[in-house]
């Protein structure tokens, strides 16, 4: 049995044609490709003593405590420690770890996991769902460092992305290609400070699409003193098709500034739609096709200009490239073959 801890998801949502929030589309592609033969059961932080077997598998993510996912994580959620086959044990022999995974480890990213060393400690093995650059820098960390004392047993992952769950761009759109999609939480570390003063005198247009922002046209002043005006979307949802009809009919470009994602999600919908996207490396995501901006504004201006200038020629071998970049290395067939693929040669035996 393959027993998979993650945040609360209503596993009645569990349609493979919608494309759902990222959250769901972990789980339920986690069924479908590590579930198998063996069986799959879908476990809260909370649930314990859900083996009673060796032979079998518990993976998941550490701990996360967040207010809309019920009461605070106490001891009784630390489902690594409260799974042990023996009270001598630190863990179910059979237990592994799945996460985001960045090297930033402050006492914000912290806060919110307060289990998260004893239970990456406890693990076989921990999967970091993140790009290159994150698993790189974890491969070079100190070894006294969170992210140091897991690398020999750390296997670097990308995040999946059902391409063929969203509606892609068909040909070149017949207007100036001058707009530019964000979507977010709008967190510290997406950097928007960035994004905004990287927008600012290009003549670009620049649209958000945020749970955390009113929909609504919007205009603020930066700390620089520059104004720039922007569209807010306000809350999206991915299977929407008045929200895929807007990105496909309106946006050309898609844009993320952050300095501390894992590998955002977004960036891999909105490159299977066909934007083109202009992402810093810390986004997590690496594409030739992909242009690169930094954490530098006055250098992105640059990028975003030749961005809106590129040729026909151009944009339309970026916009499939991406596309078949998501496609290629994305897909969640291979994200949870690799996992599958370890676990089998940590046990010695298929699952």
């Amino acid at each position: 049995m393959l027993n998979f801890f993650w945040v609360p998801i209503a596993a009645a949502r569990f349609d493979y044609a919608t494309y759902d929030l990222s959250n769901v589309e972990i789980v339920k592609y986690a069924k479908r490709h590590l579930g198998g033969e063996s069986g799959f059961a879908l476990r809260r932080f909370r649930d314990a003593g859900v083996s009673q077997s060796p032979d079998d598998v518990l993976i998941g993510q550490p701990t996360f405590d967040h207010p809309t996912f019920g009461p605070p994580a106490d001891a009784r959620a630390d489902w690594v420690a409260n799974n042990a086959l023996r009270p001598d044990q630190p863990a179910h022999p059979g237990t592994y770890i799945l996460m985001p995974w960045t090297t930033r480890w402050g006492a914000v990213e912290l806060a919110p996991m307060p289990f998260l060393r004893r239970q990456l400690a406890a693990a076989r093995l921990v999967f970091g769902l993140c790009g290159r650059y994150w698993g790189d820098r974890t491969m070079a960390a100190d070894p006294d460092s969170i992210a140091g004392a897991v690398k020999s047993k750390f296997v670097q992952v990308d995040m999946g992305c059902a391409a063929h769950a969203l509606p892609r761009r068909l040909g070149i759109p017949a207007r100036p290609r001058r707009t530019f999609l964000h979507v977010s939480n709008l967190e510290y570390y997406k950097r928007t400070d960035v994004l905004f003063e990287s927008i600012w005198g290009t003549g670009a247009r620049l649209v958000v699409a945020s749970a955390n922002l009113a929909q609504g046209d919007c205009r603020m002043v930066l700390p620089s003193g520059h104004d720039i005006a922007f569209t807010s979307l306000g809350p999206f949802y991915n299977a929407s098709e008045t929200f895929n009809r807007y990105v496909l009919e309106e946006c050309d470009f898609y844009i993320h500034t952050s300095d501390g994602d894992a590998q955002a999600t977004a960036i891999l919908e909105n490159c299977a739609r066909g934007l083109v996207p202009l992402v810093t490396p810390q986004s997590g995501f690496a594409c030739e096709y992909a242009l690169e901006l930094s954490l530098d504004p006055e250098a992105n201006r640059a990028v975003i200009e030749r961005a809106m200038a590129m040729s026909d020629d151009e944009y339309q071998l970026r916009s499939i490239g991406v596309r078949r970049h998501v496609e290629q290395h994305h897909a969640w067939e291979v994200i949870y073959g690799t996992i599958r693929a370890a676990i089998a040669r940590d046990r010695g035996a298929p699952l």
